[in-house]
């Protein structure tokens, strides 16, 4: 038997360090990671294939995560989409949710 493929990931992070950090656990994890800077970036990057899995952060310069949700929702409703942002979950914007969502907390 051959060894179990890895799920891909995109992970979507402006912040270096953060993306860093985040990539590294996926991989330790198994994933295979690939990172963009935002959700221009990310759209770009699912030319070169689709993921498993998108996570993203929500605030970020050109388009935000929630802008990319919304993208990801019309064209690719199969792709879980999860959001990692500060806002309490029922500030967000109801029109288009994530799969998932992890409230960083600010101290």
């Amino acid at each position: 038997m051959g060894e179990p493929v890895s799920k891909r990931v995109l992970l979507v992070e402006d912040e270096d360090i953060l993306q860093k950090l985040m990539s590294r656990y996926l991989v330790a994890a198994g994933y295979l990671v690939q990172k963009a800077v935002d959700g221009l970036d990310a759209i770009k990057r699912l030319r070169a294939g689709l993921p498993d899995l998108i996570i993203s952060d929500l605030n970020m310069p050109r388009m935000d995560g929630t802008e990319l949700l919304e993208i990801m929702r019309k064209r690719f409703p199969q792709i879980p989409v999860m959001l990692i942002g500060d806002e309490a979950p029922d500030a967000l914007p109801g029109e288009v949710t994530a799969d998932a969502y992890f409230r960083s907390e600010e101290h």
